[in-house]
């Protein structure tokens, strides 16, 4: 039978727990892995006060007192030590040089006059003006990247200038295959039958999880279908089928998962990503997705990765509330899943339909809005964003 969405994400829960399945790696193997553990910073950035500007580190109120000050140093990034400042004294400094102790704001250099070792200014700088302080980007302790987020190339940059090298991440097992007689492999070109073009879009995605293996493709003989998951279930934490998933006559994938282990449910009762099914084979999580690309790529997100936060511990799945950029009106018999397009005007539900390639790349994310309503203009909702 079909269940509410709630419905199946309740099962979700009560069907899986937590594997404890992480690394620690180096933080550059680390980019688009998600994150197993909150990463604090153990330093202040900058680790002391620093110059934003090349010219001349000075005390303001004795600029003020003496008019021309006494050039006393010169410090650079490198400089480890500097000592202490009078009122009446400057000290030469390039930009992400550390500031003496004394000095409250630095003269920039086209604002300096040098002349007989004595620095004056053509404009009078304010207390902190042009100085870096301790601590400005971010302070040890604070929080750089919680946990169950996906390292980016910025993420690099921010953990390396802290110091940080390794970082735990979730190293789960996956295995994906497509069925179908009409498919073949995603790697196999000019075969005269169609290419599996979801598996990689999924593989891809898991990628970010842990290991992936890709077993190609299966044929619609329900025989096979029994192979392949008893082998994947054997050194897979998860496994995800694409295709085979609807009622047809040669759709056999939940019948067999049904005589191998448990099916938690069968599908939902809303459009799009209805006959996404999950289930359990030897104990290790499956996951059916539809064969179309739109169903395949919303149902595992919508039912995909929460049985990967089940399985991982962490909150993957993110949502952000939006406002409709046009009127909409649902006609369907079912609720039904919308790409959406997140713009400045607003979010705007792209052209409906299960497998448009055209429109999936446009997406942000998706919707699921309710069967016979008119939505207006202005009208706010929740937009479920692809990670």
């Amino acid at each position: 039978m079909l269940l509410d969405v709630e419905e199946a994400h309740s099962r979700i829960d009560r069907s899986f727990s937590q594997i404890r399945a992480t690394r620690r790696v180096k933080v550059w193997d680390a980019v688009n892995r998600v994150i197993a553990e909150d990463v604090y910073s153990p330093v202040d950035v900058p680790e002391r006060d620093i110059a934003a500007m090349d010219g001349y580190a000075v005390n303001v109120e004795g600029l003020e007192k003496y008019g021309k000050l006494k050039v006393v140093g010169k410090s650079f990034p490198n400089t480890v030590e500097l000592p202490p400042i009078g009122d009446d004294q400057a000290v030469y400094v390039t930009t992400g040089s550390p500031i003496p102790p004394g000095a409250n704001a630095v003269i920039r250099i086209e604002a300096a006059r040098l002349e007989n070792g004595y620095v004056t200014s053509s404009l009078r700088p304010r207390p902190g003006q042009d100085i870096r302080p301790s601590g400005e980007d971010f302070r040890k302790g604070d929080l750089l990247i919680p946990k169950g987020s996906i390292l980016t190339e910025r993420h690099l940059g921010l953990l390396l200038r802290a110091n940080v090298d390794e970082v735990e991440v979730v190293d789960l097992r996956s295995c994906v295959f497509a069925t179908g007689d009409e498919l073949v492999p995603y790697y196999v070109s000019d075969s005269g039958k169609v290419r599996d073009s979801i598996g990689p879009i999924i593989t891809s995605y898991l990628r970010r999880f842990g290991t992936v293996e890709y077993l190609g493709v299966v044929k619609d003989d329900p025989h096979e279908l029994e192979r392949v998951l008893v082998d994947a279930s054997l050194r897979c934490d998860l496994i995800l089928s694409i295709g085979g998933s609807s009622m047809g006559e040669k759709d056999f994938v939940k019948k067999v998962v049904s005589r191998l282990g448990d099916l938690v449910f069968e599908g939902v009762i809303t459009n799009v990503i209805k006959r996404c099914g999950v289930g359990k084979v030897n104990g290790k999580a499956f996951v059916s997705l539809p064969g179309q690309v739109v169903s395949a790529v919303t149902s595992f997100h919508e039912f995909g990765l929460h049985v990967l936060e089940t399985l991982s511990g962490l909150k993957l799945r993110k949502v952000k509330e939006v406002e409709l950029a046009q009127d909409l009106e649902v006609k369907h018999h079912m609720d039904s899943v919308y790409l959406i397009k997140l713009t400045d005007h607003g979010a705007t539900p792209l052209r409906w339909g299960v497998g448009l390639y055209s429109e999936l790349v446009k997406a942000d994310g998706y919707a699921i809005f309710k069967r016979g309503r008119k939505y207006g203009k202005g009208e706010r909702f929740e937009v479920k964003l692809f990670i």
